[in-house]
């Protein structure tokens, strides 16, 4: 954590100690909207597209998942597949693995309508070279002593390279809102990045295993997940009111209900060490 975050977190503190009152605020209930999570990569794995309804914000029971859909995947290069659901509202994608500068297409028909998405493979422009660690005392800067990860990567030349890093420590990745790692070129086109300090929500210890995963990111995703990034922080004094990450799925028909969510696609290299 920044030492801003930090300053942040003291204010917001004093200002919450400080109330007395209680607000008791009465809420619109809203209608459930569609929300398809899902992501393309080069991986050798079954990945999966995700189809469930939102919740209310005063509700605490899962979400309710969007079964018996039809989904078809396609690229440009003459590939087709219907996916297949293997769990209520998780649907596989079994045959079509992901190749750079291929457009894909994903088709979505469900009960509330019809809906697609299209999403670019970009190159991969953060090529791995070294995970290393350093160990922190505890400061105001870092809040936790431990190791923390250090990247160094050949970033290629042409501009316009975005990607996530994604951390993954003893198998189990890390999601959590300061464990979110972007990366642009706007300012490093065809630089060699040296030992950049990644962002970790808490840090790691002797004999954890680490694996830091590149994913490549066209404009649209990264701009997703810029949005997402805003909300994650979006809790200081002066938090905006929160609306949705824009999304790339269009409705297809007028009368299909509203839709939310991403399909991406993205390039992977990774990295894996034990911190020693």
């Amino acid at each position: 954590m920044k030492l801003h975050q930090f300053l942040y977190l003291f204010l917001c503190f004093c200002l919450i100690t400080a109330c007395e009152d209680v607000v008791d605020i009465k809420l619109k209930k809203g209608h459930p909207v569609l929300v398809v999570d899902g992501w393309l990569t080069n991986k050798r794995e079954t990945q999966y597209v995700n189809l469930y309804y939102t919740r209310g914000i005063s509700q605490s029971k899962d979400y309710q998942p969007a079964g018996n859909a039809r989904l078809v995947l396609s690229d440009d290069a003459g590939h087709r597949e219907v996916l297949t659901e293997t769990d209520p509202g998780k649907y596989a994608i079994k045959t079509i693995k992901g190749a750079t500068g291929r457009t894909y297409k994903l088709s979505v028909e469900t009960e509330d309508g019809t809906y697609e998405a299209v999403s670019l493979m970009p190159r991969i422009g953060l090529i791995p070279d070294t995970l290393a660690f350093h160990y922190r005392e505890k400061s105001l800067v870092y809040p936790n002593p431990g190791f923390y990860p250090l990247l160094s990567a050949q970033e290629l030349e042409g501009k316009g390279d975005r990607v996530q890093i994604k951390l993954y420590k003893n198998g189990i990745y890390q999601n959590k809102a300061n464990d979110l790692n972007l990366f642009s070129d706007d300012h490093a086109d065809s630089y060699y990045i040296f030992n950049m300090e990644l962002d970790v929500d808490s840090p790691y210890v002797k004999g954890d295993r680490i694996r830091a995963e590149i994913w490549s990111l066209n404009e649209d995703a990264w701009l997703f997940w810029k949005d997402v990034e805003g909300q994650l922080h979006n809790a200081q004094i002066f938090a905006t009111p929160l609306t949705n990450s824009r999304s790339n799925l269009k409705k297809l028909t007028p009368e299909s209900g509203d839709v939310t969510g991403y399909f991406g696609t993205s390039i992977v290299r990774s990295k894996e060490t034990v911190v020693k």
